[in-house]
């Protein structure tokens, strides 16, 4: 029997019909389909799982790893900084913004108290630390009028292993896939969630270790340690353990930690061998620039974007960055897209409308090779000035929708018109006398 007892909660998300707007309060029991916070913690893992260094590696204690916590931000707060567009697919294949479709005020506000940066924000922090991010949609006249974020191992998924299609319980309430926004970074044949903080655990955990060693080292003055030696009182052959204990911590006490670097007055029955610095300590820097590269591996981020730029220069900087846009950024946000249209549209709108995250911002130039390229863009009759001008952030001009083309092109299959020879003028008469 698990000992957690029964408690009065916010029932599960409701879908609204015409007479109301939320499900009344409802008592509910801490379950493996439905656990309360204690119960998740132990089930997800929250408290931490064990790792060979040593360490306990959680969802929440992998954050204190500065680099964990970077890695996370950097993602999160990329994803949630991109605009979301719903788009049209017309009969000639161009894709069109549609401002008109409800789905535009969801995505710009899912809910009254959360607008659109904090929840994907928070989705993206659920999905990189459980494994999962979740949010309901609470619907009214068959509309989606909200989506609610919940917390991952609240809801549990019901797999159907041989089609694949899953459904969702929250308490006594059973939600269909159409009302479920399921972001799962990590994919997985049998339902079981995974995540990648669990996977990388030993990697966090070694560089949790790191850190705490480092601590350790430089509250000490950056020294090593030493062995402190005492000679029995005339007449004993030992030295009591009590005796020993003593002088240890009245040692540790004055010369260790803010006391270190002091100088030591010891009486003659005492004396003290400093230790030499050891290959970790010696080597701390090149563990510590090892473990950083291990966390942006696993979360698939430059490490200049975990503010390690020792092999940053003016010439990759910017191609890493597109590297972190096509490899890591465009990957989550197609799982969001995904997820959103499964929601956010029926099944005859899934054949036409589709949602895009913009990613121009993430992707302009400095300031020269975008005017070199707007110039190019237009002179070459691939842009007109409108769009030129909407790329840097100004405002359209009268006459600027038309498209220029250089004097000297011509079509490939139409022949170089032949120069004609000029005329020459006629002789001018002369005048009779």
């Amino acid at each position: 029997m698990w000992p957690f007892t029964a408690r009065e909660e916010q029932a599960a998300p409701a879908i609204l019909d015409d007479e109301t707007k939320a499900a009344p309060p409802a008592v509910e029991r801490a379950t493996l389909s439905s656990p309360d916070d204690e119960l998740y913690l132990l089930l997800t893992g929250g408290y931490g799982t064990g790792t060979a260094s040593g360490e306990s590696v959680g969802p929440n204690s992998a954050l204190r790893v500065p680099a964990v916590l970077a890695a996370v931000r950097v993602i999160a707060n990329t994803v949630a900084s991109l605009d979301v567009r719903v788009m049209r697919l017309q009969a000639d294949g161009v894709a069109l913004e549609d401002f008109e479709h409800p789905a535009n005020a969801i995505l710009a506000r899912p809910a009254p108290w959360s607008g659109r940066f904090t929840y994907f924000q928070t989705l993206t922090f659920d999905a990189l630390k459980h494994g999962v991010g979740y949010a309901v949609a609470n619907r009214l006249r068959g509309e989606v009028r909200e989506l609610i974020r919940i917390r991952p191992g609240s809801l549990a998924c019901d797999l159907n292993l041989d089609t694949g299609e899953p459904s969702y319980r929250y308490g006594d309430r059973v939600y269909p896939w159409q009302d479920v926004v399921h972001v799962q970074p990590i994919p997985s044949d049998n339902g079981e969630l995974t995540s990648i903080v669990n996977l990388a655990r030993e990697g966090i955990g070694f560089a949790g270790v790191l850190q705490k060693h480092g601590a350790r080292l430089f509250a000490n003055g950056a020294k090593p340690g030493g062995i402190l030696s005492v000679k029995p009182s005339p007449g004993e052959k030992t030295v009591s353990p009590t005796v020993l204990k003593r002088v240890a911590e009245v040692w540790s006490k004055t010369f260790g930690g803010g006391g270190a670097g002091k100088t030591a007055a010891l009486p003659a029955d005492v004396s003290y061998e400093s230790l030499a610095m050891n290959s970790v300590d010696a080597q701390y820097l090149d563990l510590w620039k090892l473990a950083i590269l291990e966390i942006a591996r696993a979360f698939g981020v430059p490490p200049q974007f975990l503010q390690d730029l020792e092999r940053t220069t003016h010439s990759n900087a910017e191609e890493l960055g597109l590297q972190f846009v096509q490899f890591c950024i465009a990957p989550f946000c197609g799982l969001f897209t995904e997820a959103h249209e499964r929601v956010l549209f029926t099944d005859d709108e899934r054949n036409t409308y589709f949602i895009e995250f913009d990613y121009s911002d993430l992707l302009r130039p400095n300031t020269q090779a975008l005017f070199d390229a707007m110039q190019k863009g237009v002179v070459g009759g691939v842009l007109t000035p409108n769009n030129a001008r909407r790329r840097i952030g100004e405002q359209p001009v009268k006459g600027g929708d038309t498209l220029l083309v250089p004097l000297n092109t011509r079509p490939v299959d139409q022949p170089q018109p032949i120069a004609q020879p000029a005329t020459p003028p006629a002789p001018t008469p002369e005048p009779v006398p």
